[in-house]
């Protein structure tokens, strides 16, 4: 279950200064048809909705089942159109919500990103691809999952035994269509931080429990410097500074980041050989 109380803010804000999320649940009983499932409370947002497969919301609570797909709109639709993808600007600013994984075991992902859907083609119009592997018209991300690609920053994919935050950048695209993007991307995970992370009391986040996650990006003149992630519960910090991630990195995102980028949320997976990348 992924629960979202999600918020923008200035990344030179304090943590504890961030926005308060909206209640919504008048707007969210208005508008549930179609493919969007209901208005979601954002914080800093005027008015969101969430839109696709599985899913469920209440105020400003998203809850996923096995299986599912949601992104967020900028108005109720019951069909998916390219201009009702919500595009999110984030350079400078920080993202915030608190998450359950508590239900989410090894194998399994719980992934919440930024993609730069919809997807163009060659001429710079929006495409809806073909053959999409069960993805929503329009999407696109950096392994080409659903037939296109384009620049992805993984804020979080995680369980209860691993987190991991990965960007992932493309090559200098035509007209807005990537040819060809870095699968791998520069990542930073849990795995690596011994006693950071995972079920039980004995570690600093204990993933019995819901927690707070903070995405930074740092940036400097438009340019993106940086991306730094602070895990939160009670009065534990985990933090993640993505120094791996080099110059050439950031600065590749920079420009996707500048247009904005759409937030997809999925929970996958369930085989642990597939998943061994992650935990």
């Amino acid at each position: 279950m992924l629960v979202l109380a999600l918020a923008l803010a200035s990344a030179r804000v304090a943590i504890a200064d961030l926005v308060v999320p909206l209640q919504t649940n008048s707007e969210t009983d208005a508008c549930n048809g179609g493919v969007t499932k209901g208005a979601i409370g954002i914080g800093g947002v005027p008015s969101a909705y969430m839109a696709g497969e599985n899913g469920t919301v209440q105020g400003s609570t998203l809850t996923l089942q096995h299986n599912s797909g949601m992104s967020v709109l900028s108005s109720c639709e019951r069909t998916w159109k390219p201009d009702s993808i919500m595009q999110f600007k984030l350079l400078g600013r920080t993202l915030r919500f608190t998450v359950d994984l508590s239900r989410v075991g090894c194998g399994c992902n719980l992934a919440f990103y930024l993609i730069s859907s919809p997807a163009l083609d060659m001429l710079g119009k929006p495409h809806a691809g073909s053959d999409r592997e069960g993805q929503p018209p329009y999407y696109c991300d950096a392994n080409k999952v659903g037939g296109q690609w384009c620049p992805e920053v993984d804020i979080m994919e995680a369980n209860t035994h691993a987190f991991q935050a990965t960007l992932h950048k493309c090559d200098k695209p035509t007209n807005g269509h990537y040819e060809y993007c870095d699968r791998s991307g520069c990542a930073e995970n849990t795995r690596d931080i011994p006693r950071s992370y995972g079920h039980g009391e004995h570690f600093t986040i204990n993933t019995q429990h819901p927690f707070e996650v903070h995405t930074e990006f740092l940036e400097d003149a438009g340019e993106l410097t940086g991306m730094r992630t602070v895990l939160k519960q009670a009065s534990s910090y985990l933090v993640m500074n993505h120094s791996n991630c080099h110059g050439r990195d950031l600065s590749a995102m920079s420009t996707a980041m500048r247009h904005g980028m759409s937030v997809r949320a999925t929970y996958w997976g369930g085989d642990a050989q597939t998943m061994a990348w992650m935990d």
